[in-house]
This record gives structure tokens, sequence and C-alpha cells, in this order.
């Protein structure tokens, strides 16, 4: 019944005619737990969020430079997942979007884009918002509900709250407040959507249920009928691209049913759950070393999101380079990853010699990601796989995949680093062209192709 009221409420909304594949207009579109181009082709999206400092900074936009950019592409990114806030959109009051920002946030994914990466943003937020953390904007929540606040470490202890959780009482049971983020959404969208490459948005970041927390129901049940309303806002502004689905915070303690898209949705939607072992995520942890066990802990955090065949992405993922075993960690689930064919963003590009930054202080790389950027790995592929076998303490990759006349295989060579690519049988793709860190073939017939590279 739920789900079918969901249905009704799209299609009077005018959105429910007609599908992804059926649209020559939609740019992106999801079929066969894969996302696909207009021509065909899967995305396979090995990218960065960009970035955790955006969170801190006056007026919330990463400082990035052209030497960002470079580093980006040197490690073998084919995407960004860019943060973005509600507050940043919407400092002063409902309705007042702030252009000053959106021109900047659409500054920064020209550039993300003129470098080649695929963009996905994503409305960020963190025990709510201001002034718990960046996310909604305080006009949101009554100052009386948010009165009293006194954090408590760690700092996700604090979505127990009881201004954290009065805050998302109340915004679960605003219609008002969710047609304010959809016309932030809107906003955002409209002002990015010149470039092709802003590949969708990932609507919210880890939903917090609050007191419906024990409602087994609340992700296809409140979640996904705020879903339905952004996505819709974001299609009226911005056609034809994905929407990234995150399940809540409860979903990901086991507590809620899997998140199941309605059919309006399906065709372009993909499933965004994030990944966080204790061992590398907590100060102080130590990842084992093994894979098996990693295997079973991601298959038991994917396995009821991936029944329904909507592509998957670990929109989140990583945790603490100093722990022990953290770049062991990076390369099985890197492995894990390329076997499931699910996507990933790493947690985060910045330069800090602690946390989860990419870079240390310097803005040098750390070492502990070295083997797992090292890598060639498919951006772009003429059907999705049966085998993507990375092995990154080698750096090489093989596939087999089947070739669909005229669509392209693309590989990202990190740090554009010496080696090449081979197709058995010949004739079936034709032969590689390399330019810098790209290295693209074009299928010149049907049928299995085995690709192996490496230096």
């Amino acid at each position: 019944m739920r789900r079918a009221l969901l249905l009704v409420l799209w299609t009077a909304a005018g959105c429910g005619a007609g599908g992804g594949a059926e649209e020559p207009g939609r740019l992106y579109r999801v079929e066969g737990g894969a996302i696909r181009l207009r021509t065909g082709e899967a995305l396979y999206l090995r990218g960065i969020n960009l970035s955790n400092t955006s969170k801190y900074i006056e007026g919330h936009l990463y400082p990035l430079e052209d030497a960002d950019l470079e580093v980006l592409a040197g490690g073998g990114f084919d995407s960004v997942r860019l943060l973005t806030f509600w507050e940043a959109v919407m400092p002063a009051g409902p309705g007042l979007v702030d252009p000053a920002y959106l021109a900047g946030l659409a500054a920064q994914v020209r550039r993300l884009a003129a470098a080649g990466l695929w963009v996905v943003v994503d409305m960020h937020q963190d025990l709510y918002g201001s002034p718990f953390s960046p996310g909604a904007p305080p006009w949101s929540c009554p100052e009386e509900v948010r009165a009293g606040y006194e954090p408590a470490e760690p700092w996700w202890a604090n979505y127990t709250s009881r201004q954290v959780m009065g805050c998302f009482d109340r915004f679960w049971a605003t219609p008002a407040l969710w047609d304010e983020l959809a016309a932030a959404w809107a906003a955002v969208a409209g002002a990015v959507c010149a470039e092709e490459r802003v590949l969708g948005f990932d609507l919210l970041n880890e939903p917090w249920p609050a007191s419906a927390l024990g409602d087994p129901g609340f992700d296809n049940g409140p979640l996904l009928a705020l879903y339905l309303r952004l996505a819709q806002a974001i299609e009226a502004a911005c056609p034809g691209r994905l929407v990234f689905l995150e399940p809540s915070l409860g979903e990901s303690l086991g507590l809620m049913e899997p998140l199941a898209p309605p059919p309006p949705l399906a065709d372009h939607t993909v499933l965004a759950p994030h990944f966080y072992p204790r061992e590398v995520h907590d100060p102080g942890g130590v990842y084992a070393g093994d894979r098996a066990a990693l295997a079973e802990a991601l298959d038991l955090r994917l396995g009821p999101l991936g029944a329904g065949g909507l592509p998957l992405w670990i929109g989140e993922w990583g945790g603490m380079p100093v722990n022990e075993n953290f770049a062991t960690y990076l390369e099985d689930a890197g492995a894990l990853y390329a076997d499931r064919f699910a996507g990933s963003a790493l947690y985060e590009y910045s330069a800090a010699d602690g946390g989860f930054a990419f870079l240390d202080a310097a803005g040098r790389r750390k070492p502990a990601y070295d083997a797992l950027v090292r890598t060639p790995m498919p951006a772009l592929l003429p059907e999705r796989p049966t085998r993507f076998a990375p092995d990154f303490a080698r750096g090489t990759l093989a596939l087999e995949l089947g070739c669909v006349q005229g669509r392209r295989l693309e590989i990202r060579w990190p740090d554009g680093a010496p080696g090449a690519c081979q197709a058995l049988p010949a004739g079936r793709l034709s032969a590689f062209a390399r330019e810098g860190r790209r290295e693209e073939a074009r299928c010149e017939q049907d049928g299995t192709v085995s690709v192996v590279c490496g230096p």
C-alpha cells in the first residue's frame, strides 16, 4: 500500500511517463546492474570525495587548485563526489538562494569536468546541520529545539542527543521543509547542469530516522517519499541525470527493510550505501588482513540492497591511513568492489596529517594509498564484465567482457604509468590507442573478449 501511494504521488506530479531506456534525451540510465551512457557503454566509477574540508571553511567551497586536479587525475580517479550543503545554498532563509555560492559551485564543476572527471553532487549533512555540524541551515529548526546542545565524543554519538533528534523529527514531519530542500536542489541542479559530466545527484548524506529508528518501513516510507520529491525537482531543473539514493543510518544498522525504489525511479537510480568497517574507521584500529572476512562484511552490507538489480556505488569508504594494515585493507576492498562491479568514492580528498585525508599536510599523497592508485582500471566498458580482477600488488588488471560493436573500452592509468593493454581474440577490439593517462579501444565485432593491462 505504501509503495502504491508513492507511485500515485509521483505520477500525479507528472513524472510517471516514460523510462530512461525509451527517452532519447536521457544522458544516463541504469540497465543490467550498470550505469549506462546514451551510447550503451557501462561506467565504472572510481572516485573520491571532495571534500571534508568544505564543511568547515567559509563559503563551503574547497579551494580547488590546478595542482589538485593533477593529483586527482594522477591517482587514477575518474569521478568526484562533490559535497554541497543546504545551508550554503539557502543560508538566509526559506527560498533565499545564494547566487554567489551557486556560481562558485558551478565553477568547480566546470574545472572538474574539464579535467575529465565525472561529478556526483552530494547534499551533505552530519548531525542534521547547524549548529551541530554542517548541513541544514539553522532557520530550518527552531531555536527552542536546538537550545542546550552540548557535543559529546565520539561525534556520531550526538545523533541521539535531544536536539539532533528533535530537528530530524521535525524535518520528517514537515512537508514544507521538504519543499525548501527540493527548491535548494533545483537551484543546485540548474546551476551545474550545463556540464554533461555531471552524472547525477546524491540526494541526502546518511539520513537519520531519529524517533522512527524502530520502524522497519522508514526507508520505503518517509525517506523514499522525500527522495521522490527531490528527484522530481531535480529532473525538472536538470533532466536526464541519475539519482543516487542512500539508505538511512537505521538500514546500515540492520534495523530497516532494504530501500526499494519504485518503477518511476528505477531506470535512473543508483543505490549508494557507505562502508566503514570499525577496524579502519576508528582510531587505533587494526585490519586483520582477512579478505574473506571483509567480503562477508561487505556482502552483509550490500546483499539486501543489491537484490533489486540496481547499480551499487559505495559513496563513502576508507578510513584512517595511520591504522595498522590500512594499505592492505584498501587493496582488499578495491578488489572486492571490482568483483561485485560496485563503484566507489574514497573518503576523502584533503591535506592533513591525521584523519581520513588523502594527502599529508605538505600536499603529498600518503604512502598507504600508493598501491591502490598505481593500478590501471576501467572507466568505460562496452558491457558489464564477467571477470574484473585488478591485482593492486602487481599493478595489473584482467578483464573478461562482452564486446558490442561500436562501443568503447577506456582504461585509466594512474600517474601516467608505463604499460599497455592486450586483448584476445585478435580483431574483436581495435588496436589500443593511448594518450597520457587514458587508453582506449573500440569493439569491432560482437563477442567475448579478454583484456590484460599491466607494466
